[in-house]
């Protein structure tokens, strides 16, 4: 489903099976039966950026396994979509459902706090909520009653997940950060052959995390580089390395150890509580070279085939940053 006449053609019925014991499911329903409330949805059109008369149907589309939470009509015509998410915006799903879904625009509801997006809030859908309540209270008490119920639902379930992480794609600033300019290419084949993630808190931080697998024993996915600051990193300390990494990948702990001793030898006085060492960007920077080898050879480990394209990485950030390749175990 790619274009405007695939859409067209495409079977909506209602859906009805709903997983209520997910929070965003049980808000969406109440969002779902608050629109029949004239007072509330009139200004709730205009906070979403609907077109006026809008209405939200939840749809099940033929042959799309996944769609997004609500499709908005106005009369018998689709004019959008509305995709809801308790935390920061899906990025990777928004694109995914931008090219299924196409021409329709997507409309992107997060969370109870500012947005670097500028997406509509849950969070003003609940101050709205409250604020028509107690107007209508008098007059229309089951409304009223549906309305707060709304509101309390948003505000009880955005407390715990306003920081939730989501798979994302990289921030667009992200060729401006040195130290990963030096280290793309890496990083991008690992991300292309699905061993890694992006799964940040924010549509502006970075979390690079190596998914579950064989060699990565966790339980969904393990932090190799996670930056929410831009003069900081933090990355796992060795003995994590060592816990988390089995089979091919059980070397590189004590590879990560012999980098970590030599380009920032107190290390060890900088692990927070979850085992993750806070570093400063410049001396990732300063040591680019060493770094890129490192995850280079994460990479090979995992890929094969990308290792023929290791000398040549090697050596053009040589000739930049003039540093040799760290020394490794069972050199000569």
């Amino acid at each position: 489903m790619s274009n405007e006449a695939d859409l067209k053609r495409a079977r909506f019925r209602t859906f009805t099976a709903e997983n209520l014991v997910r929070a965003e499911n049980r808000i969406n329903l109440t969002l779902f039966a608050a629109q029949a409330i004239p007072e509330f949805w009139g200004e709730c059109c205009k906070l979403l950026g609907l077109p006026e008369n809008s209405w939200l149907e939840r749809v099940v589309v033929e042959g799309e396994p996944l769609r997004p939470d609500f499709l908005v009509r106005q009369g018998d015509r689709e004019v959008g979509w509305i995709e809801v998410e308790l935390g920061g915006r899906n990025e990777a799903q928004l694109a995914a459902y931008g090219v299924k879904f196409a021409p329709l625009p997507i409309v992107s509801v997060v969370g109870c706090t500012g947005n670097v997006t500028g997406d509509p809030l849950l969070g003003e859908i609940a101050y709205l909520a409250g604020r028509v309540a107690e107007e209508i209270k008098a007059t229309n008490r089951p409304a009223a009653a549906v309305l707060e119920f709304l509101a309390l639902q948003i505000r009880d379930s955005c407390q715990g997940a306003t920081r939730r992480p989501f798979v994302q794609l990289l921030p667009g600033d992200l060729a401006d950060r040195p130290w990963f300019a030096a280290a793309a290419a890496p990083f991008s084949d690992l991300l292309e052959a699905g061993f890694m993630v992006n799964r940040p808190t924010n549509a502006r931080s970075l979390s690079l995390r190596l998914v579950r697998g064989p060699s990565v024993r966790c339980r969904d996915s393990f932090a190799i580089i996670t930056q929410r600051e831009l003069d900081h990193l933090l990355v796992p300390e060795p003995a994590e390395m060592e816990r988390v990494f089995c089979g091919p990948l059980k070397v590189m702990a004590e590879k990560w150890g012999a980098l970590l001793d030599r380009v920032y030898p107190v290390w060890k006085s900088h692990v927070d509580g979850r085992h993750r060492i806070r570093i400063g960007a410049d001396i990732v920077v300063q040591h680019a070279c060493t770094f890129v080898a490192i995850f280079a050879d994460l990479r090979d480990l995992l890929i094969p085939r990308a290792g023929i394209e290791q000398d040549a990485l090697s050596a053009s950030t040589a000739q930049v940053f003039q540093e040799p390749r760290i020394p490794q175990p069972g050199d000569r």
